[in-house]
């Protein structure tokens, strides 16, 4: 029988997994880190505003047993992209005494209504960089570091399924994503690696942020999905820590959408 790679670094068997997860600061980032803490995972949280935001949730893992710690990281950091790495190594390092880690989420959720005909040259490449290249450029900065036998989720969303009038940027940002799920899967399948999309349906407080009307929308959401509500975050992050715990190895290069049947 094959056996299953090893980590060519260090010993980690006697750990706990560590999970890198990105936009920690989002509903969906903190939602992600305690649906880990709950499967026995411990997480380090990247974001881009104040620390004093995931104070709760560091507190809600910590109170699970697992350990949660923050690391901020502003767009411009990606160039040198060494300067990411350096500082992921130093948490990794001073937290855990480790150099390697476990799993990693890619969570960038924020959503930008814009037509094809209206959207600017500017947010077209602001969407392009936090939807797309910052998945590359972390994923690359990061391989080197992830263990053998680890995993990799993208959060992507169901917009690339169906049609929603207005998100047709930002469903194609994370449409180019689910592409790279998969060419990534056959890139990294031979250390053992697997990498999945997520795609998150509607999410209850956080749907079309540029709609006035959310009653009449929510209510167009709830009768169009077969289990008759939207979602919240905790549906979604408990998808993800299923996945990437223990009797999924042999699920890589999907796209798995957590909508509730929306559109079915």
């Amino acid at each position: 029988m094959r056996s299953k790679p090893k980590s060519d670094r260090e010993d980690t068997a006697t750990f706990p997994p560590i999970a890198i997860v990105t936009n920690a600061e989002s509903e969906l980032g903190r939602a992600i880190a305690i649906g880990l803490a709950k499967r026995g995972i411990d997480s380090i949280l990247c974001h881009h505003s104040d620390t004093a935001v995931l104070q709760p949730t560091l507190d809600a893992a910590q109170a699970l047993g697992q350990k949660c710690a923050t690391i901020r990281i502003e767009p411009a950091d990606f160039l040198p992209l060494n300067v990411v790495q350096a500082a992921i190594l130093n948490v990794l390092s001073t937290e855990w005494n480790r150099h390697s880690f476990n799993i990693l989420i890619t969570c960038a959720t924020h959503q930008a209504s814009a037509r094809v005909d209206q959207v600017s040259g500017d947010d077209l490449d602001w969407l392009f960089h936090v939807h797309f290249k910052e998945v590359v450029l972390f994923t690359q900065i990061l391989l080197p570091l992830m263990e053998n036998g680890g995993s990799i989720v993208n959060v992507t969303s169901a917009l690339t399924r169906f049609v929603f009038s207005g998100n047709a940027i930002f469903a194609s940002m994370k449409g180019a994503v689910e592409v790279l799920t998969r060419y990534l899967a056959t890139e990294v399948g031979q250390r053992g690696i697997r990498v999945n999309s997520i795609a998150a349906g509607p999410l209850e407080g956080g749907i079309a942020t540029a709609v006035t009307d959310r009653y009449a929308l929510g209510k167009r959401i709830q009768s169009t999905t077969a289990l008759a509500r939207p979602g919240a975050p905790e549906d979604v992050a408990a998808a993800i820590a299923a996945l990437v715990s223990v009797g999924n190895e042999w699920l890589t290069g999907q796209r798995i959408e957590v909508s509730g049947g929306f559109t079915l």
